[in-house]
């Protein structure tokens, strides 16, 4: 699973510091390659690199197993320096062409685009994230990443791979008619229903109202921390709150923070979900209703729509076939999001087996550390070959934090191909505007609290800008209280464009380190449809 050493190219990171790549196959440096920054803002650890890198008999079963070819972005990953790199080269016409058909045949074998999900793919991602769970500690680390990989890519078989052409008509059609607004408002129409991220939140919601009304909850609630969650582990059996709480957990228990397995789960440390319960005692309204003004915004687009077209009824027609295409949409795109993030914990879980079998006999000093070795080594500790791994793991570890700080080129390879992508490269900007793209409509000034993290919430106030460098569903209770967000990277198909849209706040994705140029305090307004964060100048 380690690169190969030849064909290496050196590029430079933005400080200057030389950027190594290898490339994982002859044909990879043709490509053009994008920071994968929406999902990996930090480096992965070395075995999670290690995982990540090149193309995977997981995801080829994935993809056989639906008769559909994977989209360009997902042929192979490079991970270099810890960094994944994602593809933005398209295919030529003739394969791109196969894969719209085998994309359209698969659809119609389950009656619609978004079937494809609870039918095909959920049943198997469910299966190989219990399988990955259930691995003996002893077993090869490529039966733990042949079954992740198989998992995530199926997630993407219901995805992109089956949405992504009928998305495509849907903004091509409308930016002819619209102009540059099409694809705002391509988005716009495909919003709206329950999904998997909404259900989540208003559980933490209906706690934070119960801490509200009371005083001993709230106590329990504002000492947040392992404090707090022993705390409510001390409430009687049967109290509301330590139910719902306990519920909670238990439903969530392998969602990872991120799309990292080195990032704990909801499961490990319990302890954060009352922070964001903290922040839901401040929501105005139940997040359950977010649902509602995703579908009337989608309802006011296709109004808007439908009456540009009135005079072209075979395009208005077209039009109505491709939205129906998307009913239940938002549905399956955070119900992937939630199981990519249950396969990283499923993964996470898996190689923690493997650490504290390699710490019992000594080789490590915490389960963790597994994180810095190489699959070929983890296997010779756990089949009992190995020696102590502790200075490895040492020097590992100083090489990561090193990386950490560094800021890599945001594309590698051949040069970026023109046109619409779907995981665009951040927007360059200067001086007082920042720009991004356009990703939930609305217009609000406020103050900025950045986060680096999701271990951060409780410091998130009602009526701030949220900054960061992207969001994942656990985050998405802090919409609820947020003016505006806006994040580093991303698209309009990107988690926080998608939940932002939902709760009907101004979002602004790919604004090129905001996170940085942004400091918590200062004064931004922010244009979701105009895709720009425009600083104070007094």
């Amino acid at each position: 699973m380690t690169a190969p050493a030849s064909d290496r190219r050196t590029y430079h990171c933005e400080d200057g510091t030389e950027f190594p790549v290898d490339w994982p196959s002859d044909d990879a440096p043709n490509h053009a390659w994008r920071w994968n920054e929406d999902h990996h803002p930090v480096p992965l650890q070395p075995l999670a690199a290690a995982i990540d890198h090149g193309r995977k008999p997981g995801g080829d079963q994935a993809y056989a197993e639906a008769d559909v070819l994977p989209p360009h972005m997902f042929r192979e990953w490079i991970t270099a320096n810890g960094f994944q790199y994602i593809r933005m080269s398209p295919l030529p016409p003739p394969e791109l062409g196969e894969l719209f058909a085998r994309a359209q045949a698969l659809a119609a074998r389950y009656s619609g685009p978004c079937k494809v999900w609870e039918a095909h793919a959920l049943p198997r991602v469910r299966d190989a994230c219990e399988r990955l769970r259930g691995l003996p500690a002893e077993s090869p680390v490529e039966e733990a990443a042949y079954l992740f990989d198989y998992a995530f890519q199926v997630t993407q078989v219901a995805g992109p791979t089956v949405m992504q052409p009928v998305l495509m008509r849907l903004t091509g059609m409308l930016a002819e008619v619209i102009g540059p607004e099409g694809a705002l408002l391509a988005q716009e129409v495909t919003q709206g229903g329950a999904n998997a991220t909404i259900a989540s939140d208003q559980a933490i919601w209906e706690m934070g109202q119960m801490a509200r009304s009371d005083a001993a909850l709230m106590a329990i609630v504002s000492a947040a921390g392992r404090e707090g969650a022993q705390a409510v582990a001390g409430l009687p059996v049967n109290h509301p709150f330590r139910r719902s709480f306990e519920t909670y957990v238990d439903t969530y228990r392998w969602r990872s923070e991120t799309w990292d397995p080195a990032y704990c789960t909801v499961g490990e440390e319990p302890h954060r979900v009352l922070g964001l319960i903290q922040q839901a005692i401040h929501a105005p309204s139940p997040a359950a209703t977010a649902g509602e003004v995703g579908e009337r915004r989608s309802r006011e687009a296709v109004a808007r729509i439908a009456v540009a077209l009135q005079a072209q009824p075979e395009k208005l027609r077209q039009f109505r076939d491709l939205v129906n295409a998307f009913d239940g949409y938002v549905g399956v795109r955070e119900g992937r999001a939630l199981w990519q993030l249950t396969a990283v914990g499923s993964l996470r879980h898996a190689l923690l087996n493997k650490g504290a079998l390699l710490a019992q006999r000594d080789l490590l000093d915490t389960p963790g550390d597994v994180f810095f070795l190489l699959p070929a080594e983890v296997d010779r500790g756990t089949s009992g070959a190995g020696s102590d791994f502790r200075a490895l793991v040492a020097q590992r570890r100083r090489e990561w934090e090193h990386w950490k700080t560094k800021r890599p080129p945001h594309h590698i390879g051949a040069p970026v191909p023109p046109g619409p992508q779907p995981f665009p490269l951040p927007t360059e900007s200067s001086g007082p505007v920042l720009r991004g793209v356009p990703a939930s409509r609305g217009v609000v000034t406020a103050p900025v609290r950045v986060l680096t993290g999701l271990d951060e919430a409780d410091s998130f106030e009602q009526g701030e800008v949220l900054v960061c460098a992207m969001t994942s569903p656990p985050w998405t209770p802090l919409f609820a209280i947020a003016a505006a967000v806006v994040t580093d990277s991303g698209s309009p198909l990107s988690h926080p464009a998608i939940a932002a849209r939902e709760y009907g706040i101004p979002c602004v994705v790919g604004a090129k380190d905001a996170s940085r140029k942004l400091t918590t305090g200062e004064v931004v307004t922010v244009d979701g449809a105009a895709g720009t964060v425009t600083r104070s100048q007094s």
